[in-house]
């Protein structure tokens, strides 16, 4: 019988220590990727901002006209109905998610021609709520799994 650190298993154990104190470095590499980002970007927008929620699961709500919802006079015919932060899609078109090594960072341009969006309807507008960030976190286990199997697959 051969050596232990000669067997599969010794050398999966030897790859997997070599990575120990990688984990920030590996985080970027297995996340930072267009499908998981666009995922994020689509639950911020789509399923929160089209649900007129933020990201800590609240209405959202304008600081400027006290309510959440449109006006009665709103020139768009959405008078009544909650707030959803699209009118011509530039403003959703603008996140951004950026992965570095441990973290995630979701941006946008909430630049419009008379007020910035971030004071109107706060910083929570950009986020996960708990369920999404619950969806990604599912999702990235996967993407982990999928990169430890393909990268310390016994030889």
């Amino acid at each position: 019988m051969g050596k232990f650190t000669e067997t599969s298993l010794g050398i999966y154990a030897r790859d997997l220590q070599q990575l120990q104190g990688q984990e920030d470095r590996i985080f970027k590499i297995v996340l930072d990727n267009r499908q998981f980002k666009d995922l994020i970007e689509t639950l911020n927008t789509t399923d929160q901002l089209g649900n007129s929620i933020d990201s800590n699961g609240n209405p959202l709500f304008s600081a400027l006209t006290q309510r959440t919802t449109y006006s009665q006079f709103d020139q768009q015919g959405r008078a009544g109905q909650p707030y959803k932060l699209f009118d011509t899609g530039e403003f959703w078109d603008s996140f951004q998610v950026t992965i570095g090594q441990g973290f995630i960072t979701i941006t946008s341009n909430p630049f419009k021609l008379d007020n910035n969006l971030l004071e109107v309807f706060g910083p929570d507008i950009e986020g996960l709520t708990e369920e999404n960030t619950q969806e990604i976190t599912d999702e990235a286990l996967q993407l982990f799994i999928n990169w430890y199997r393909r990268n310390l697959q016994a030889r």
